[in-house]
C-alpha cells in the first residue's frame, strides 16, 4: 500500500490524484478502510488502476486488510470473462461468498 491509513478521506484524496472521482458502493462506506496503492500497474495495456483495502471485522488486526476493491477508468470495450478477471489477479485468495456479498 502506498497510504496505509484508516481515514477514508485521506484515501479518497490519494485516490482522485490517481483515478479522478469515483464513488463507493454503499456497503463499502460503512466499511474500515486501510489504506490504499495507486501507484500499481496498468490493467490491460492502458488502464490506471487504484486499489482501495478494507477490513470486513474478521481478522482480529483491524489494520489487516482482507477486502479489496479496485477501481480504474473507463472500460468501454474491454471485454472479461470472469476467468480472465481471476486470471488478472492470480494470488489473491478469495472467497466466493464473500466476492459475491460486494458486487
Amino acid at each position: 500500500m502506498d497510504l496505509e491509513t484508516n481515514d477514508l478521506a485521506q484515501i479518497r484524496q490519494a485516490v482522485q490524484k490517481s483515478q479522478g472521482a469515483y464513488t463507493l458502493p454503499k456497503a463499502l462506506e460503512a466499511t474500515t478502510p486501510t489504506g490504499c496503492a495507486t501507484n500499481l500497474p496498468t490493467w490491460n495495456g492502458n488502464h490506471r488502476v487504484a486499489m482501495i483495502c478494507f477490513n470486513s471485522g474478521k481478522p482480529s488486526d483491524p489494520t489487516e486488510p482482507d477486502l479489496f476493491l479496485f477501481i480504474t477508468d473507463s472500460l468501454r470495450g474491454a471485454r472479461r470473462t470472469a476467468d480472465e478477471c481471476s486470471a488478472v489477479c492470480e494470488g489473491c485468495e478469495t472467497n466466493d461468498g464473500e466476492l459475491e456479498r460486494w458486487r
